[in-house]
């Protein structure tokens, strides 16, 4: 445990060290507010409106940013997706100034930034501030730590941020962070990250922000980037690829059952598999249905696949696993496919001549840019190959997958420049990337592709991120993916 003398200490020269090593990035951190106890102590005794100079009861003043709902993901899933990894959308609309010579905002979650130009630096002074409302929440001025072991922690670090979505006037900014020396036994901080071994809380945080006034942003929320990326996903929806005929089959989730239906929804047979392996979660969310493309339902061949956690403090690892019928639902085998790492997506399905099974993990993601193993079988699911990577070296995020017959298929990917996908001509064991030509207008989505009749299909949305939303444009190949047309433009 950390005693209140060392802490302080340790705290000032944090400090100092954060500043030199920000002292040539132009953007304003909260760190160079926090003075030496003397200036504190003197402003306390003026009884003076809390300042930044007072951090514990400045932070007081204000509500916390809201954290963790769903209401600050609906805001994020409102904006476009960023162009760019850095700086989207940032032009040359400001002259940098010097913070110091600006009046400081009354709102602790009000960042002064010394160029909006370059907004993105807005985000880490938010994390440390919201992380600090914790830490300080039981003390009144930093003259006084009176700090529960369990809210304990050296400092915060932002090893990378990305802008995920927005521009100047509303972003969300994901970053990596690390929060530095808690307590291993009591501290609050697991609750948004993992634990490690080095005695830091490792999180995946993405900030949402709006432009307050020419040099300030406000903090309006913060999420959990994998929760961000899931609902942006979900809302994003790909199409689902087209293949053997479903005989009108499907599936829903009740009463924490899930159960599939080939006649049209007139009778349902549940299948055998618990939430928390389906969801790959201890903690179930209520959910309709397991998330699309990651099954495939036909009388001939019905199967769901799930799993690629790994083991985590008491959870234990959850391998990829498939869970396949072939009698319409009136029995059930269990096969596992891999221990593969963390996995991000699981695409699955059946290839467009009902010859080839397909099992994309997706996963290994380090900010926008994952690895890809794909699984294969030829027997109906008996025995199955594995082609290794179907998106090269790694590339943009995966959006879908699918196969025409046995040897041709797709994965398309999020390439922000052109429409983009992998492509293969020989079952999945060599990939090729193709880069389409953009539709005039641009577009913000690509969707997954799929088989309709004779045709290879994917779609491009221009302005609308749902299952084909606003203005789409359809491409078409007629030679099983060799060649591409931009086909009609439709609206939804």
């Amino acid at each position: 445990m950390i005693n209140k003398g060392r802490f302080k200490c340790l705290f000032v020269i944090l400090c100092v060290c954060a500043a030199l090593l920000l002292s040539g990035c132009a953007r304003y951190s909260f760190l160079r507010h926090h003075l030496f106890a003397d200036k504190i102590s003197e402003e306390g005794s003026k009884g003076r409106e809390p300042g930044p100079a007072d951090l514990p009861a400045y932070l007081k003043t204000a509500e916390r940013p809201d954290g963790f709902s769903e209401a600050v993901i609906e805001k994020i899933k409102q904006l476009k997706p960023a162009d760019s990894e850095l700086n989207p959308g940032a032009g040359d609309l400001y002259e940098e100034k010097d913070v110091e010579q600006m009046e400081c905002p009354k709102n602790p979650y009000e960042i002064l930034t010394a160029d909006p130009d370059v907004y993105i630096n807005a985000a880490v002074p938010m994390i440390e501030r919201y992380f600090a409302s914790y830490m300080y929440e039981d003390t009144e001025t930093i003259n006084e730590l009176n700090i529960p072991k369990e809210k304990e922690y050296s400092y915060i670090e932002v090893q990378h941020q990305q802008v995920l979505a927005g521009g100047q006037e509303k972003f969300a900014v994901a970053a990596v962070v690390k929060i530095h020396d808690v307590d291993r036994e009591n501290t609050i901080y697991t609750q948004f990250g993992r634990l490690g071994n080095d005695s830091a809380v490792h999180c995946n945080l993405t900030v949402y922000a709006e432009h307050t006034s020419d040099y300030s942003y406000t903090m309006k929320g913060i999420a959990d980037t994998d929760e961000v990326c899931a609902a942006i996903e979900e809302k994003f929806q790909p199409v689902r690829a087209a293949a053997v005929p479903a005989s009108d089959g499907g599936c829903k989730i009740e009463n924490e059952t899930l159960m599939v239906t080939y006649d049209g929804k007139k009778e349902w047979k549940s299948v055998p598999v618990t939430m928390d392996k389906l969801f790959c979660t201890d903690g179930y969310a209520q959910q309709a249905a397991p998330p699309k493309g990651s099954y495939y339902i036909s009388p001939e061949s019905t199967f769901f696949v799930y799993g690629g956690r790994e083991a985590f403090e008491d959870s234990p690892a959850i391998p990829v696993t498939m869970l396949i019928s072939q009698d319409c639902g009136e029995s059930w085998k269990t096969k596992e496919l891999s221990g593969w790492g963390a996995v991000r997506r699981i695409y699955a399905g059946m290839s467009g001549d009902g010859k080839l099974m397909y099992v994309l993990m997706c996963g290994d993601k380090t900010m926008g840019v994952e690895g890809t193993s794909l699984l294969v079988s030829l027997d109906k699911g008996k025995t199955w190959e594995d082609m290794g990577s179907a998106n090269g070296e790694g590339s943009f995020l995966v959006s879908g997958a699918a196969f025409f017959d046995s040897s041709h298929g797709l994965t398309a990917v999020t390439d922000h420049e052109k429409p983009a996908f992998y492509y293969t001509s020989d079952g999945g064991r060599t990939w090729e990337n193709v880069r389409l030509k953009a539709p005039e207008e641009g577009y913000t989505m690509v969707y997954a592709p799929g088989r309709q009749k004779d045709e290879f299909v994917f779609y491009v949305g221009q302005d609308g991120y749902g299952e084909l939303e606003g203005t789409v444009y359809k491409y078409v190949s007629r030679d099983k993916g060799i060649t591409w047309e931009q086909g009609e433009k439709m609206m939804f």
